[in-house]
């Protein structure tokens, strides 16, 4: 047999932390409700660089088409950097009617009738059920 080979834990590198896209058609500015339930972010309005928070992304474009565009190109650079990547839109009642455009990993939600805090905390519990919690433990094996 041959021989293998030990990696110390100082090896491993850790996952980026991710990316949200968030596109609200709600007439209101949900991202300080949703940044106040994360540990730690930081939130853009425009182009954004990689952090070692949380990155928010709010996008006001009210051209549907044009945000999911948006989307999918921040999609692709999280990939090539190997950071993971949510598209949120928040909407009033019925869904718009390009809903199926939206790519991988995206959440629609209604928000008509909810407070800002009740949104932030909806979208963090729906995030935690697809591994955005508060702690995250990597298995480092020897």
């Amino acid at each position: 047999m041959g021989k293998t080979k030990k990696t110390s834990p100082s090896s491993f590198i850790l996952p980026q932390p991710p990316f949200i896209f968030l596109k609200d058609e709600s007439g209101f500015n949900h991202t300080d409700a949703l940044a106040a339930c994360l540990p730690s972010c930081t939130v853009y309005t425009g182009h954004c660089a990689p952090s070692k928070d949380v990155v928010v992304i709010y996008n006001s474009q009210e051209d549907h088409r044009e945000a999911v565009s948006t989307a999918d190109s921040y999609r692709e650079q999280c990939i090539a950097q190997g950071c993971n990547f949510v598209s949120i839109n928040l909407h009033v009642s019925s869904l718009p009617e390009a809903e199926s455009e939206w790519g991988t990993n995206h959440i629609d939600l209604c928000v008509e009738g909810m407070t800002p805090q009740a949104v932030g905390e909806a979208l963090y519990k729906r995030l935690c059920n697809v591994g955005l919690g508060r702690v995250r433990y990597h298995g480092l094996t020897e």
